[in-house]
């Protein structure tokens, strides 16, 4: 019977099998020998830069942002002014049209 990594780790260490205790405890120090071996590689340079380059995409993001939505809005504002220029023009070729076919008064 095969128990799922969820279940095993859901349940209290004293309902485990022995063998199953002992391939958490080996993944535990594989999962924190990985860990050490990630914070040995970044030197206080590499921190300091990373940290900065983030905070200047951050700031980029937050530029891009507004600058979609000022976009946004202005595309909003020519659809209405669109709209309106399309209304107008069917309403004066609907005038022009009833002068042109009404006869002369």
């Amino acid at each position: 019977m095969k128990i799922s990594r969820r279940l095993v780790a859901a349940l209290p260490a004293q309902f485990l099998s022995p063998v199953e205790v002992v391939n958490q405890r080996e993944r535990i120090a594989e999962l924190l020998g990985q860990i050490a071996a990630l914070q040995g590689e970044w030197t206080d340079a590499d921190v300091v830069r990373i940290t900065s380059a983030n905070v200047a995409l951050q700031r980029e993001v937050r530029a891009l942002t507004a600058q979609r939505d000022r976009l946004t809005g202005r595309l909003a504002a020519a659809r209405d002014n669109a709209r309106f220029a399309d209304k107008r023009i069917a309403a004066l070729e609907a005038q022009l049209a009833e002068q042109i076919t009404a006869p002369p008064t």
